[in-house]
């Protein structure tokens, strides 16, 4: 098992100017049995440390995959500019 590397300040400016206006990122998750699963979730806000956020219901299958596996990735995608964008990290429940 690998560690993943934070990233620095620089990679999250970046990674923020490539995505400010995309609205909407491809959020995948693994199930039990090693499957993924992707669906459309609305990214909602970036932190400056990096930290992206999204609502979703807390009965959803996606945070019960989550509890079993909190390794996750995130695609952005707009055509129209040629941007593309894939990064993974941690994701993590926050009941606020």
């Amino acid at each position: 098992m690998s560690a993943q590397r934070a990233l620095n300040s620089a990679e999250i400016d970046k990674l923020k100017a490539q995505i400010k206006d995309i609205q909407t990122a491809m959020f995948t998750t693994q199930a039990l049995n090693g499957d993924l699963h992707t669906r459309p979730m609305a990214a909602l806000q970036m932190d400056p440390d990096g930290t992206m956020w999204f609502f979703t219901y807390k009965e959803s299958n996606k945070v019960e995959e989550i509890k079993q596996n909190n390794r996750v990735a995130l695609g952005f995608s707009d055509p129209g500019s040629e941007a593309y964008v894939a990064t993974s990290g941690l994701a993590e429940e926050v009941f606020d």
